[in-house]
């Protein structure tokens, strides 16, 4: 099933990151049927230009088991979140300086 998503992702300031400046969650809305790698596009564009051109992965939190996973480019942001996450997590996605 299809729907958009509000997800908030946070940048990690470490590396061509340090010192980036909004150390703070951002929300984003994506289509669950859209690829990883369009959500990391569409993050990409909302980066101050000085910081357009760095390299990043993307992990995707899971509260449930306490950890985090890397977000297969080619794979759709419906095989990370299938459902609406709960309102109480405040973070949903890393982005991490490769």
């Amino acid at each position: 099933k299809m729907f958009e998503l509000d997800l908030a992702y946070f940048i990690i300031p470490t590396g061509t990151f340090f010192g980036y400046w909004i150390s703070m969650p951002h929300s984003i809305s994506i289509s669950t049927n859209k690829s990883v790698s369009a959500l990391r596009t569409k993050i990409c564009n909302t980066l101050l230009y000085k910081y357009k051109n760095a390299s990043f992965n993307l992990h995707a939190v899971d509260v449930e088991h306490r950890e985090y996973v890397y977000m297969e480019p080619e794979k759709k942001v419906s095989d990370y979140f299938n459902s609406r996450p709960p309102a109480e997590i405040t973070i949903h996605i890393l982005v991490e300086e490769v």
